[in-house]
């Protein structure tokens, strides 16, 4: 997803709905209707959360991510999103969504380390564990020091396949979302949970990640 426009949105589950009953709709019903109404979007990936690892506990049972080509394309989203021809996306966010709790924000993303397609299928057809950490830094210099710090407590390990820093631009709920994902995820779980972020908020869970990707 390389020199791409990435977009992500923390998405909020009505009150009434349990949490695999909102990650149900979101796949199988959501997430069609999306991809047939959108146009431009090259990569759509929701992460949805399993188990709190370390920190605060998530205000939101999803962070999905966005991709698109050109700015354009984002504005073509929006006006379509503000028209009367997407009343059947708007109307299916409202049966499972609390979507005024919901927020997105536009983030430059950097590969710290590990294989670019790692996100994919791992060595003997098993997919690896992901996890995520949501941070909030109280100024700009602490957000390079935790990168710096990813870079040398992570390089040489053999169980982390790729860890990538997402950097808020602007007003954002969280400064940076780190994604990780690993080989195994006992030794995942084990690694997140001892990691040293440095952050005023820090919500570091394991994740189900599910990609959609679209030349479109």
């Amino acid at each position: 997803m390389r020199n791409l426009i990435k977009i992500i949105s923390l998405i909020v589950r009505k009150p009434e709905i349990s949490r695999e009953d909102f990650a149900d709709h979101y796949e199988q019903i959501h997430v069609p209707l999306a991809l047939v109404s959108l146009d431009g979007l090259h990569g759509y990936t929701r992460n949805h959360l399993e188990a709190l690892i370390s920190g605060e506990p998530p205000t939101f049972d999803c962070a999905t991510e966005f991709w698109y080509a050109e700015r354009a394309a984002i504005d073509r989203t929006m006006k379509f999103m503000a028209s009367d021809d997407s009343q059947a996306l708007r109307d299916d966010e409202l049966t499972f969504m609390d979507k005024p709790r919901n927020t997105f924000f536009p983030v430059s993303e950097n590969l710290i380390l590990g294989d670019p397609a790692a996100s994919g299928e791992a060595k003997g057809d098993a997919r690896p564990s992901k996890f995520v950490a949501f941070l909030e830094f109280a100024h700009e210099h602490e957000t390079d020091e935790f990168e710096a710090r990813m870079r040398m407590e992570f390089r040489g390990d053999s169980g982390l396949l790729r860890c990538v820093q997402n950097r808020s631009l602007g007003q954002a709920a969280f400064t940076c979302v780190a994604e990780y994902w690993f080989r195994d995820r006992e030794f995942g779980e084990q690694t997140m949970g001892r990691l040293i972020t440095g952050a005023k908020r820090t919500t570091i869970g394991s994740v189900r990640e599910v990609e959609t990707q679209s030349g479109g």
